[in-house]
């Protein structure tokens, strides 16, 4: 597999809307997982931690796509390129048998990079497609025919 240089991160959750205060307030143990007003099977109550910065009449997979384009735009907008980039993109189940079409190019729009359609992709799966993601951004670049790769997930 080809060597690669990360050259800038994102991170956006309920605890920090940076990398560098997210990263923070998880070193600290800092949650805000609350208590929801739903019971499972045993009487148990779910707990979950939200974005309160998203709408909350979002669906579950408009808050996802919503948490990534934040990502996205702390990740890539410092980034210039002259040469086309590739972007892979590792979403969760919930996204399985969904038309993806128009989400990838709603993302790419935020780029000022020219970015390489042909060769860019959105993976759905559970908590290893990141790095499946990341393994075909090192086979991509290996190729040659990009500047560089983004890779992005959000669940």
């Amino acid at each position: 597999m080809t060597r690669c240089q990360v050259r800038n991160t994102g991170l956006v959750c309920p605890v920090g809307l940076t990398g560098p205060t997210a990263c923070a307030a998880i070193c600290c143990e800092i949650t805000k997982i609350e208590e929801l007003e739903i019971d499972d099977e045993h009487g148990e109550p779910y707990y979950a931690s939200a974005m309160a910065e998203l709408d909350p009449g979002l669906s579950g997979r408009q808050r996802v796509l919503g948490l990534l384009a934040r990502t996205l735009d702390q990740a890539v907008a410092p980034l210039r390129y002259e040469h086309p980039v590739a972007l892979f993109i590792a979403l969760p189940e919930i996204f399985a048998g969904a038309d993806l079409s128009g989400s990838l190019r709603a993302l790419v729009e935020r780029f000022e990079s020219p970015v390489a359609l042909d060769l860019s992709r959105v993976l759905v799966g559970g908590p290893v497609t990141a790095f499946n993601a990341l393994a075909l951004a090192q086979e991509t670049l290996a190729t040659g025919r990009v500047a560089a790769c983004v890779v992005a997930a959000s669940d």
